[in-house]
This record gives structure tokens, C-alpha cells and sequence, in this order.
């Protein structure tokens, strides 16, 4: 079985369960781990394509 990055599987999850990177948000949130956000973040953003479609997506 061929290994694939963290980012990119965490990408197909929240991709795959937009419920779940909510929860994810929700936990972070409470934590308050501004690191740990913004992986995330980048993560989701990979999930819908990259930034640039992400934003063009929400405009």
C-alpha cells in the first residue's frame, strides 16, 4: 500500500464529511490552538480545491 501525506488524507475526509471538519473546528476553537488551526485550515482549503477556489467558490 502506497503512503500518502497527512495533508492530503485529512483533505479527503473533510471533504468527504463537511460534519466532521466542523467538529474539528469546534475542538480547536475551544483549545485555542492557533497552530493546530491553521493546519486545519490549509487542510480545508486543499479539500475544496485550493484557496483560490475556495474563495471564488464563497464570492
Amino acid at each position: 500500500m502506497k503512503s500518502r501525506p497527512n495533508d492530503d488524507a485529512m483533505a479527503d475526509l473533510y471533504r468527504d464529511d463537511p460534519a466532521l471538519a466542523l467538529a474539528v473546528i469546534a475542538a480547536i476553537h475551544e483549545d485555542g490552538d492557533r497552530d493546530e488551526l491553521l493546519t486545519v485550515l490549509r487542510q480545508m482549503a486543499q479539500a475544496s480545491g485550493g484557496v483560490q477556489a475556495a474563495a471564488k467558490e464563497h464570492t
